[in-house]
This record gives structure tokens, C-alpha cells and sequence, in this order.
């Protein structure tokens, strides 16, 4: 709602699956996608009656194809990123 109302486009991660420990220490990779706008949400109940929110996204312009594939560097380049612009830790309200 917060990003919604504000216009702050959101980074977007999409977890890919499990890989080997080589190719990332958490043997899980995650591939960045961009940035998107918050055209919409709303809340339902879930399976298990749990609040679930969904969001409305819409891919901002001006950036590169996505990528299928991305090594676990892109994932640490993100979380630099974060770091550096002051986001890394910080829970968002939605």
C-alpha cells in the first residue's frame, strides 16, 4: 500500500529453485527481475487462514530483457545495493 500510494517502484526477486553450494552459499538462487510499480493489492484468506496480500505489478520502463538464468553474484550485487542505499534489513509495511 505504502509503495502504492507513494509511487516507489519495488525491486523485484524471484526464487528460482536449489543449487549447488558452489554456485551460492545459501544453495538457493534468486534471480532479480527489475523494478516495478504497484498498480494494485488486495488481501484475501489464504488455504490455511492465514491473510495473504496480492499485488498488481507492472514493469517500469527502460530496462534491460529479463534473464532466465543469473549466478549468485546478481543476488550479492543486490544486497550491496541495499546496503549501500540504506534498505539492507529493513522490514516493509505493507
Amino acid at each position: 500500500q505504502n509503495n502504492l500510494e507513494s509511487g516507489t517502484p519495488v525491486r523485484l526477486l524471484r526464487y528460482v529453485g536449489e543449487v549447488p553450494p558452489e554456485r551460492s552459499y545459501s544453495q538457493r538462487l534468486f534471480i532479480y527481475d527489475g523494478l516495478y510499480a504497484v498498480t494494485d493489492y488486495k488481501y484475501e484468506v489464504g488455504a490455511r487462514q492465514h491473510g495473504v496480500f496480492k499485488f498488481k505489478l507492472v514493469r517500469c520502463a527502460g530496462q534491460p530483457p529479463l534473464r532466465k538464468e543469473a549466478s549468485a553474484k546478481l543476488h550479492q550485487r543486490l544486497v550491496d545495493l541495499a546496503h549501500r542505499d540504506g534498505t539492507a534489513g529493513e522490514r516493509h509495511r505493507v
